[in-house]
């Protein structure tokens, strides 16, 4: 098994900010909203990012069928995004 860490800026933060905050909120009934919590943040870099939520709850198999969809609709996927992405 091997750990990858990465490095992410702008918009998909809050992405996964939002998918944090609703762990929590479910976890500990607290919630966590407000400009302190999901400052507006900028484009960041060259290259596009979107975080997809998937777990045991009501976001079942989305990521399998965002990847699904991405690697049958004729785009240029590549390797790396499958090496990063793929559970």
């Amino acid at each position: 098994m091997q750990d990858i860490h990465f490095r992410v800026q702008g918009p998909v933060v809050t992405q996964l900010q939002e998918t944090f905050a609703d762990d929590w909120l479910f976890t500990t009934g607290e919630s966590l909203e407000g400009e302190g919590w999901f400052p507006r943040l900028e484009r960041a870099g060259q290259v596009l990012a979107r975080g997809v939520t998937d777990g045991p709850d009501e976001d079942f198999e989305k990521l399998r069928w965002t990847l699904l969809g991405a690697s049958g609709a004729g785009t240029d996927f590549g390797e790396d995004c499958h090496a990063l992405l793929s559970p």
